[in-house]
């Protein structure tokens, strides 16, 4: 798997994009920290929606982040 795209947030949240040769896929994980939130992995067959799916969600994860605090 080769690391595509990496979104990261001062408050510890991070999505980075892969993209795996062998599925012709995308792969989208999660990160809490250092800790892989693996039931929120996302696949996909496009690029676009890999990157604006990392984006928008951690977005929700940083806006939900503030609505704690």
């Amino acid at each position: 798997m080769r690391l595509i795209h990496q979104i990261q947030t001062a408050i510890g949240f991070s999505a980075k994009v892969y993209f795996d040769v062998e599925l012709s896929e995308y792969i989208v994980k999660f990160f809490d920290g250092k800790h892989h939130k693996q039931d929120a992995d996302y696949f996909t067959e496009s690029l676009e929606d890999a990157i604006e799916t990392a984006r928008v969600t951690i977005q929700c994860m940083r806006d939900d982040f503030a609505l704690i605090d």
